[in-house]
């Protein structure tokens, strides 16, 4: 058996290499998607089965913990905790207020005052507590992380401009990064690539979208966070952001794209600057895997028997490492309280027991006898015995006649007939604060101390002694609760499950809870009644009035947390009649306490009524509460002359903080018969009264709400067309401004092409650039290059067609002179690399000129061509003919098919003349 998370570990390691030996290469990217999935959250569910005996290879193990519990304190004697697992121990050790027992050599030795001393805690850790908090360390770092991973795409989200295409949302980047997705939005710099490549990244993106692939990266990351040591964890997260990306290129390539563009597109797009690792991203560096995958002989069916075989494997883990359940034997064995007794207590007490009259015969006379005080140090010695003892669970309760009392303040005012009283039992020194108010009937009390005195008051659950005074109608002093054994007693009777604490008695107290009440508890079929419970019942003040009330009402079938709940949220039979009233006669509780929870009331209800939605149900009028939509905020959209048909409307309104004030300014702007969906967007992008002010200020004054919409979406502001103005820009159209703002085109840009000698008259010329990217060292760089005084349609032209001074510099080296920029996006246009020029020169061809290199580049001449001809005999070949037989498609392969037909030891015309002519079939 294995403790749970490096159980964990293991099965996703398990799953990972199971993916990695045998699914990986397979082409069902689909069921490798869930097979990934579900095999990382199966990964956390299994080990937390337990399983039979029978079923495991190992024996059933012996149970180390007991049920040995304490409901009272020794003062000088620490109570022993018994055997536990770890955590249980710690709380256990919490519980008591005290720390662990020391060996019993030492105990005996030792004065009880130094039993009962409180260690350092740090003495109490020992190397599983260090590895503990080791690993809570690192799931805190590695959360911090995917936390601020979160919120950089949230706040880039919210920094870049952004455009609606449908469900997506296209996030208009500046950097200079690859693009990627998350959730609906991707994420792009469209200035770095042409339209089509632009078009087929977005295609790729949105199936990452459509296909919610976001929600495998985010598990992926989860399981990272959780299991961050385990390096196979790692591992799985890049196996399922590697197939989410087989999966994307094969729904691309059934869409219809060609393959090879694509892939030569990917080839394009990929460069070494990659998003935060939540996001999917279009550029990842499995490339050539992608390709290869792409390439690649689909899977047969036949294979699909793989994942099949997980199962065993499975299995194998679960009977082997999964935790087992005792055996039935040894819970017999945990019942026999008096075999145990004779066989592990009676040897250590055995003096003990000689003193006593007579032999006890079960623990709970043992627990008795230590009660009334005969023997001390039996207490101390059982405790040392019992700790190894094995206990069936809640087998026995230590509920003997120790003192049990809660110490504190209190503070009372007198109002009319009853005495409302604080009671503070706050611990500074546990970091302990614990503060109750609790009215009573002043009959209750009797006459009341005007000087420091005692006095009491009695309930069923215990009993609380006052010492202080009361001067007029304000008293203080200090508090003592003692609770009452019969009271424990009544608990055990009635089967109440759990361990009471003092601060539980005195909850008991306060609600008066006394034997009648649990008795009726328990009489109608309350499931599930403990400690826990009946303290909620106690502090919600959930009466016997209340749940007979609830049973009248028609609500006879609640469980004791419906009660609880129903009183914490004042549910109660006034408010359920007045939700009745106002049409709600058929609610179910549940839904009564949504009402409750969002303050729906009777008025609330009756008012959404008179603005005409009367079919509304309960989850209608809840979100209507939850955004504001109250009866006031109806009126006042109402006298601003907009009524609703649809509750979703005004509420939409509501979410966006829409009110009378804007509504009202939107008219006085000369926007009189919107709609609520155009009102809704102006609210949603800030187009206010100030916003449409600002942008008239300037000199733009819009008919339709969408053009100044466009703006503020795009955050086109006055200070952003003064800016442009300023710049020389002064008779510039709305959709000039907008695309200046959407391409990032600011006063500081233009001033930079200046200051480079580029002065573009017109705002449009100047956006153009900017998409394009060219920058002032762009331009620097082709004067570099000797590029001088270029006209700003050259500079463009050579951006589109990345120009790049690196290349003009290897064309230069390779001899080929290129006079002028457009002979270099020539060769550029058609794919002339410096590597092309060198195998030509290589195959002999070292005089060409830059005409006869693009010509050949043109044509798709390349060296094999050339060196296939050599290889038939024909050296020497000028490179005019080369073209012109590739122009005729006379290849190497076509002039040895003729020659295998008889046409030997012919020229290459005469070749090219067969072909023409189509003498023969090939």
């Amino acid at each position: 058996m294995l403790p749970y998370i490096p159980h964990v570990a293991l099965l996703v390691a398990l799953f990972y290499i199971f993916y990695k030996l045998l699914l990986e290469k397979e082409t069902f990217f689909q069921l490798n998607r869930w097979f990934l999935v579900v095999g990382g959250i199966l990964a956390f569910i299994i080990p937390s089965f337990v399983i039979p005996a029978d079923w495991s290879i190992w024996p059933a193990p012996v149970s180390e913990s007991t049920s040995y519990t304490y409901t009272n304190e020794v003062p000088g004697i620490v109570p022993a905790i018994p055997p536990q697992p770890e955590a249980e121990a710690k709380t256990a050790i919490a519980d008591q207020n005290t720390v662990p027992p020391k060996p019993a050599a030492s105990v005996e030795k030792e004065p009880m005052s130094t039993v009962a001393a409180t260690p350092s805690i740090w003495s109490q850790l020992n190397w599983k507590d260090y590895l503990w908090y080791g690993y809570l360390a690192g799931i805190a770092i590695f959360g911090i992380n995917l936390l601020i991973q979160m919120l950089v795409l949230a706040y880039q989200m919210i920094k870049f401009p952004s455009l609606k295409d449908g469900p997506y949302r296209i996030i208009e980047m500046e950097q200079d990064k690859a693009p990627y997705s998350f959730l609906n939005a991707i994420f792009i710099n469209p200035t770095k690539y042409d339209w089509d490549t632009y078009n087929q990244i977005l295609e790729h993106e949105k199936i990452h979208v459509s296909q919610l692939h976001s929600i495998d990266m985010i598990l992926a990351e989860l399981l990272v966070v959780v299991q961050w040591f385990n390096p196979f964890a790692w591992y799985y997260r890049k196996a399922v952001e590697n197939n989410l990306e087989y999966l994307t290129d094969h729904a691309m390539l059934n869409k219809g794209t060609a393959r090879e563009p694509y892939q030569l597109n990917l080839l394009k797009v990929s460069v070494p600057h990659y998003p935060i690792g939540l996001a999917m991203n279009y550029n990842q560096s499995i490339l050539k895997k992608r390709i290869k995958m792409m390439n690649g002989k689909k899977s047969s069916v036949r294979t699909s028997w793989k994942y099949m075989a997980i199962l065993p494997l499975i299995g194998i883990s679960v009977i082997c490492f999964n935790a087992v359940k005792l055996a039935a034997n040894q819970q017999e064995q945990t019942t026999d309280f008096e075999e145990i007794a004779l066989e592990e207590i009676m040897p250590d007490m055995e003096e003990v027991f000689n003193e006593m009259e007579e032999p006890l015969q079960s623990i709970g006379e043992i627990a008795e006898e230590f009660a009334s005080g005969i023997a001390e140090e039996a207490l101390r010695q059982a405790q040392i015995a019992l700790e190894n003892v094995p206990f069936e669970q809640e087998s026995f309760s230590f509920n003997g006649e120790l003192p049990l009392e809660m110490k504190g303040f209190w503070r009372a005012e007198i109002e009319g007939d009853r005495i409302c009283i604080r009671f503070d039992n706050s611990d500074f020194s546990r970091n302990s604060f614990w503060v109750s108010t609790e009215c009573f009937k002043r009959s209750e009390f009797g006459s009341l101390p005007s000087s420091d005195s005692e006095f009491k008051l009695s309930r069923a659950a215990g009993t609380i002694t006052f010492k202080g005074s009361f001067d007029g109608d304000y008293g203080d002093g200090r508090y003592t609760f003692q609770y009452d054994q019969s009271f424990g007693q009544l608990l055990e009777e009635e089967g109440i499950r759990g361990r009471a604490k003092e601060s539980d008695y005195f909850h008991f107290f306060l609600a008066d809870m006394d034997q009648d009440f649990v008795r009726n508890l328990k009489q109608k079929n309350f499931s599930g009644l403990d400690v826990e419970s009946l303290r909620k019942v106690a502090i919600h003040g959930v009466t016997e009035s209340y749940i007979d009330e609830m049973a009248k009402l028609g609500f006879d079938d609640l469980d004791i947390d419906d009660l609880i709940k129903g009183r914490i949220h004042d549910v109660d039979p006034q408010y359920i009649q007045e939700i009745r009233g106002a049409g709600f006669k058929n609610m179910d509780f549940d839904d009564l306490v949504k009402f409750s929870i969002h303050d729906v009331d009777a008025e609330m209800v009756e008012a959404l009524a008179r603005a005409g939605f009367t079919d509304l149900d309960a989850q209608d009028i809840v979100k209507a509460s939850i955004h504001n939509v109250d009866p006031e905020y109806i009126a006042e959209l109402k006298e601003v002359g907009y009524t609703f048909d649809d509750l979703d409307d005004i509420v939409k309104f509501a979410i966006h903080n829409v009110d009378a004030d804007l509504v009202k300014a939107l008219k006085d702007a000369g926007y009189d018969n919107l709609s609520p969906g155009e009102i809704t967007k102006a609210a949603i992008h800030n187009v206010d009264e100030k916003y449409i002010a600002d942008i008239s200020s300037i000199g733009y004054e819009f008919n339709d709400i969408d053009n100044i919409i466009d703006f503020a979406i795009h955050n086109v502001d006055a200070n952003f067309v003064k800016a442009l103005k300023e710049a020389g820009y002064d008779d510039i159209s709305a959709r000039d401004i907008k695309n200046a703002a959407i391409h990032n085109v600011s006063e500081r840009y233009i001033n930079d092409l200046r200051s480079a000698g580029i002065d573009l008259p017109d705002l449009d010329e100047v956006v153009k650039f900017k998409i394009h990217n060219v920058s002032v060292s762009f331009i620097e760089a082709l004067e570099d290059a000797g590029y001088k005084n270029l006209e700003p349609e050259q500079i463009r032209s050579a951006a589109i067609h990345n120009i790049s001074e690196s290349y003009i510099r290897e064309m230069k080296a390779s001899g080929i002179d290129l006079p002028s920029i457009e002979e270099v996006i020539k060769f550029k246009i058609h794919n002339v690399s410096p590597r092309y020029i060198k195998d030509l020169q290589d195959l002999g061809y070292s005089n060409l000129s830059a005409g006869d290199v693009r010509k050949a580049a043109i044509h798709n001449v390349r060296p094999s061509f050339i060196k296939g001809l050599n290889d038939l005999g024909f050296d020497n070949i000028p490179m005019d003919k080369v073209i012109n037989l590739k122009i005729h498609n006379v290849t190497p392969s076509f002039i040895k098919g003729a020659r295998e037909k008889g046409y030997k030891d012919l020229s290459l015309e005469e070749y090219k003349k067969i072909k023409i002519h189509n003498l023969y079939r090939e």
